[in-house]
């Protein structure tokens, strides 16, 4: 999702799902309350990525020009090219973030 505007980074929400396995080996003393807290953390990130996905898929629907750069200089083919590889990479992602929890 990196060449869209504001998802030139992981979502927080997603970042803090992911980092819960670092914070055990640093502070293994809290994995009570970081497993506990983890079931609502993967939601809340798989929420967040679902919304993000939203705005992709419409993005890559309207051939949004930062998702299509030199976008006069390529056929049909090669914009259906990229518009497949975006959104299948999006369902990959949405499959990951559902997959964790």
């Amino acid at each position: 999702m990196a060449p869209f505007e504001r998802m030139q980074q992981a979502p927080d929400e997603l970042v803090r799902a992911a980092q819960t396995g670092s914070r055990l080996g640093y502070v293994p003393e809290t994995a009570k309350a970081e497993l506990e807290a983890f079931s609502a953390q993967a939601a809340l990130a798989e929420q967040v990525v679902k919304a993000d996905a939203v705005q992709l898929q419409a993005a890559v629907q309207a051939e949004k020009k930062s998702l299509f750069f030199g976008q006069k200089h390529k056929t049909l083919e090669q914009k259906q090219k990229i518009k497949d590889t975006l959104l299948q990479a999006i369902d990959q992602a949405l499959t990951l973030v559902h997959d964790a929890q």
